[in-house]
């Protein structure tokens, strides 16, 4: 389902850790051009609200259902303990969020996601995978004749044991691209691969609905964080720690008011402490 390539999301948002940019360090940050912002509200300065979850995914094998199973999501379960970010302006084009949360918080999650959730139909155990996108408004000032696309740029992390994958193809919703996408859902984003159907919800900048497995936009779709820590006592388990980063940077592209071509990209930063 996924490729290893390091470098190269609103139910139970209440109990999300990320989010709004609102009052970020450096005061209101806003560009002329297009860009991205947590609020919808005019004018809102930048930022975006970020989401790690984690969630696993069952094949329902029950009768009467036959090959291929439709998929059965878990109960997905956001981090919580992201600090409000500091929002900067990094070029003209670009701004950046800046969280921390600390070391002991995320390798508690990941140790909660190796217990993983039991599967309602065959009763076993199945380990979670854990996942990173955003949700956001982009903000216009210039106006909107077509929205584009969404992309990542990159996305990479000294996280110590922990890799950032992509999917083996763009995985959006029905929806995508949207200019209002704030909302993230923490059900399983499995794409119609092996399974019948995929889960639905909405997905931040991957827009809402089903989500499918398109070829012909740019690259997006969920970061998966995989988890290579090693499994004590046979592997001694290395941890990530004080200072470790994750970086994932987004581009936009519109046709603004005047059928002009804009782009802006927004960098997401998050440092354990």
């Amino acid at each position: 389902m996924y490729n290893a390539i390091a470098g190269s999301c609103a139910e139970d948002k209440a109990n999300a850790g990320g989010g709004g940019g609102g009052g970020g360090g450096g005061g209101l940050i806003t560009l002329n051009g297009a860009y991205f912002s947590d609020s919808a509200v005019s004018g809102a300065q930048a930022g975006v609200n970020a989401y790690m979850f984690r969630n696993a995914v069952f094949p329902n094998t029950a009768p009467p259902n036959t090959f291929p199973f439709p998929s059965i999501s878990g109960t997905g379960t956001f981090l919580t303990g992201l600090s409000s970010p500091t929002i900067s302006l990094v070029a003209p084009d670009e701004t950046k969020s800046e969280y921390t949360l600390p070391a002991s918080t995320l390798i508690s999650f990941l140790d909660a996601a190796r217990i993983g959730q039991v599967d309602p139909v065959t009763g076993k155990v199945r380990r979670e995978e854990v996942f990173f996108n955003i949700g956001c408004f982009l903000q216009t000032p210039t106006g909107l004749t077509t929205l584009n696309n969404y992309s990542i740029v990159s996305a990479s992390t000294t996280w110590t044991g922990v890799f950032t994958n992509f999917a083996v193809a763009s995985i959006v919703g029905t929806n995508w691209p949207l200019q209002d996408s704030l909302a993230i859902s923490n059900t399983y984003p499995q794409p119609p691969f092996f399974f019948a159907q995929s889960t639905t919800g909405d997905w931040g900048v991957c827009g809402t609905g089903q989500l499918q497995v398109i070829t012909s936009a740019s690259s997006l779709s969920h970061i998966m964080l995989v988890d290579f820590r090693g499994n004590p006592p046979i592997q001694p388990q290395n941890n990530p720690s004080a200072g470790q980063t994750l970086t994932v940077k987004y581009r936009a592209s519109i046709q603004n008011g005047s059928n002009q071509l804009e782009k802006n990209f927004h960098t997401v930063v998050i440092t354990l402490t």
